[in-house]
């Protein structure tokens, strides 16, 4: 009897101390995003929102996806919209307080003017970090990502000069809901 009241307690104390840590593993998020495409001497930012999702297998280990929707910021005609998913490697990811992660993951996006869809799709690797804090429900997240640019070069190539010079950078800022 003394051992199975010792086990009782002993799971309510490993209940309440995990409960006090207020470990919640996934996040649904809303945010601003941003492309950059600086190719050949000219910058070309591409401005519009975020929508997805994050889980973290530890405080160290997530995985975070979405879809976002952009648009040229002075030809509003030209959209970009497109995919990703990302590997994070960090502290702190699934508790509250500060938390700062390395990422790595894919992209596919795919251009439109106007009501026209383009036939090509951009995808590649993107490597990059973040930082953000974790409140009791609700999560903030800044990060950065370099995309491959090997897609955007071809396009360049054919379209502009012998020797493109393109580098591609993402960033996004978001709100999300802790569970």
């Amino acid at each position: 009897m003394k051992r199975i009241t010792f086990i009782i307690l002993t799971l309510i104390l490993c209940a309440s101390v995990v409960g006090a840590q207020d470990v919640k593993p996934g996040i649904v998020s809303v945010g601003s995003y941003l492309i950059n495409w600086a190719a050949n001497g000219e910058d070309t930012d591409f401005e519009g929102f975020t929508v997805g999702g994050t889980y973290a297998f530890s405080s160290s280990m997530a995985v975070r996806g979405g879809f976002y929707s952009t648009e040229n910021e002075t030809l509003e005609l030209i959209e970009i919209n497109g995919l990703e998913a990302q590997f994070l490697l960090g502290s702190n990811l699934n508790a509250e307080g500060f938390k700062i992660y390395g990422l790595g993951g894919f992209f596919r996006e795919t251009p439109k003017v106007g009501s026209i869809e383009s036939d090509v799709d951009y995808s590649g690797a993107m490597i990059g970090g973040g930082l953000g804090y974790n409140w009791k429900s609700v999560a903030l997240d800044f990060s950065l990502a370099w995309r491959q640019n090997d897609d955007y070069m071809d396009e360049d190539n054919d379209a502009k000069s012998d020797d493109p010079d393109i580098d591609m950078m993402s960033g996004s800022l978001s709100i999300g809901l802790r569970f």
